[in-house]
């Protein structure tokens, strides 16, 4: 992904089998963020801006099938920044 394309970005999540450009906020380094559905499959995860695509097993991992926790590179919020 290079940038948005506002037809994928804007398609309604039941009239496909993709959600794309789903966003997650992690709280700490432990955090971890439940995704709309379980995952089969992940196509890509980029920062905000799309500048910097993260690694599977480097910079995040999957547990459960559905959860998709911060490790090593991923800009994290801390608890403290939230108040």
């Amino acid at each position: 992904m290079e940038r948005y394309d506002l037809d994928r970005y804007i398609l309604p999540v039941w009239q496909g089998d993709t959600v794309y450009f789903e966003t997650v906020l992690f709280v700490g380094e432990t955090d971890s963020a439940p995704l709309l559905y379980p995952i089969k499959e992940i196509i890509g995860v980029y920062n905000y801006g799309l500048q910097i695509e993260y690694k599977l097993g480097v910079d995040y991992e999957i547990r459960d099938g559905k959860t998709q926790t911060a490790v090593l590179k991923v800009k994290l919020l801390k608890d403290k920044g939230l108040w």
